[in-house]
């Protein structure tokens, strides 16, 4: 388990939390430049806790998606470092494409 720390210019009280939702990081996301703007990376790395929501699941390798009726989404292996990159503390993944890959 990870300890979040608040930040240094924190009075001990008030912190900030910087969350955003549905984010979509599809297979083949990739490259050397940032996935998001300047002023949302800003956001995220001067808040205290900054959480983002990733849309779809990561399968392992060699998953194959459930059979049903509609769209299997998955995400980007790479989608959480990314994300981290990106000054986020916190991910999670609660969404109904959770069960497309197993």
């Amino acid at each position: 388990m990870e300890t979040i720390s608040v930040a240094a210019d924190s009075d001990g009280e008030a912190w900030s939390l910087f969350a955003v939702g549905d984010c979509y990081l599809e297979p083949g996301v990739r490259g050397d430049g940032p996935l998001f703007s300047p002023s949302l990376r800003k956001r995220a790395t001067n808040s205290d806790i900054a959480v983002a929501n990733i849309e779809a699941p990561i399968p392992e390798p060699g998953a194959e998606p459930v059979a049903k009726t509609g769209p299997t989404h998955r995400s980007d292996p790479v989608a959480p470092a990314r994300m981290a990159d990106a000054g986020f503390d916190v991910v999670t993944l609660a969404n109904n494409p959770a069960i497309d890959w197993g």
